[in-house]
């Protein structure tokens, strides 16, 4: 244009999240896990006494949020990244003297600090309450088709639309299909927000701690 060559840009970041040419989120991903180890080498320096009330506060919130913000969009669906964002607080909970003996999960336990990958699916649920029952200004009929019926399980019931690409497969409409039609009644029939964190968190309780295969 005018003589000048138009630069090709293979990442363009808005709004803090890197969007690659390929719509695949890798450079964000790990550009997120850099700056949150970066923290924790920090804090690792910094602070000499690391007992759990401490490290769960400077954790929760200097380093967490770097690997959880705006995570609906840039969700990990390869095994690679889910580690590599999971090795983040596996590196964390070691730095507590008196539980690094300890096996992640249960350092996950005594720390009370679910797995990063049950938070992102949680995170996902809450956003799917939130907009099929009306506490978001959107229309549930832009991302799901509903299907209410009296069948086994609860009344709102998601239709599972066929997928041509891994694409949209993993995109947040499609993802959470599965985990939303197994939730029960009692969960799903929750009056509030609030209500409904409760009943998940007690629902998924003996998972949030598990690694999953």
């Amino acid at each position: 244009m005018n003589n000048i060559d138009i630069i090709k840009d293979e990442q363009e970041k808005d709004l803090g999240i890197i969007f690659q040419n390929d719509l695949k989120f890798s450079q964000h991903i790990s550009s997120k896990i850099n700056k949150a180890n970066s923290i924790l080498g920090l804090i690792n320096r910094t602070f000499i006494f690391k007992d759990q009330y401490t490290f769960l506060r400077l954790y929760v919130a200097l380093v967490r949020p770097h690997v959880e913000y705006g995570n609906t969009i840039w969700y990990p669906h390869l095994k690679k990244d889910i580690n590599a964002v999971e090795k983040v607080q596996m590196r964390a909970t070691k730095l507590i003297p008196d539980i690094r003996h300890l096996s992640y999960e249960e350092r996950l336990k005594v720390l009370k600090l679910p797995l990063l990958t049950h938070r992102r699916r949680r995170g996902d649920m809450i956003q799917a309450f939130k907009i099929l029952k009306g506490f978001e200004d959107i229309s549930y009929e832009r991302f799901f088709t509903v299907i209410k019926t009296n069948t086994r399980g609860h009344y709102w019931k998601l239709a599972k639309p066929r997928c041509n690409t891994s694409f949209r497969l993993r995109h947040f409409s499609q993802r959470i299909i599965n985990d939303w039609n197994n939730l029960p009644v009692e969960v799903i029939s929750s009056k509030t927000v609030e209500a409904f964190k409760i009943s998940i968190d007690r629902h998924w309780e003996s998972v949030m701690y598990q690694l999953r295969n």
